[in-house]
């Protein structure tokens, strides 16, 4: 049993030994510490995941296609091949994350820092982002497919 804390409100008691693997797409995660965690494979499609903390977690080949992961602490995470498919991470922060071969495609990126550890190979296909989106210096978004928003 893994217990998920919080920022407000009572912890949630899942059924499992480990969150590596585990399919909890469409769950409601608002607010969740996910510090440090080992998230490996994990799939969170369509999840609510707005204003978590996923700082330091291993997210490697997992995938949050179409999930909330608005305003969340994203920092220093290990997202190898992650996939943040038409995701909504307007406002998180990824600093000194490594985002090495992660999609994007269609995701939302407005006002999102992105100063990682590594975007290599990493797949921007329509993502949309705006003046406000930090990126690492000398990186084109443009140059791999990113749209800016209008206005």
């Amino acid at each position: 049993m893994i217990s998920i804390n919080f920022e407000v409100g009572e912890p949630a008691e899942l059924p499992y030994d480990s969150l590596v693997g585990v399919d909890l797409s469409g769950r409601e995660f608002h607010r969740a510490i996910f510090y440090g965690l080992n998230m490996s494979g994990a799939i969170f499609d369509n999840s609510n995941l707005e204003g978590e903390n996923l700082s330091r977690s291993n997210l490697m080949n997992a995938t949050m296609v179409g999930a909330n992961v608005s305003f969340s602490n994203v920092t220093e995470c290990f997202a190898v091949c992650a996939d943040f498919t038409g995701a909504n991470l307007s406002g998180s922060d990824f600093s000194g994350a490594d985002l090495m071969y992660a999609k994007f495609c269609n995701a939302n990126l407005s006002g999102a820092n992105l100063e990682v550890k590594s975007l290599e190979f990493a797949d921007f296909s329509n993502a949309i982002f705006d003046s406000e989106t930090v990126w690492p210096c000398g990186f084109d978004v443009r140059k791999v497919g990113g749209l800016k928003a209008e206005g």
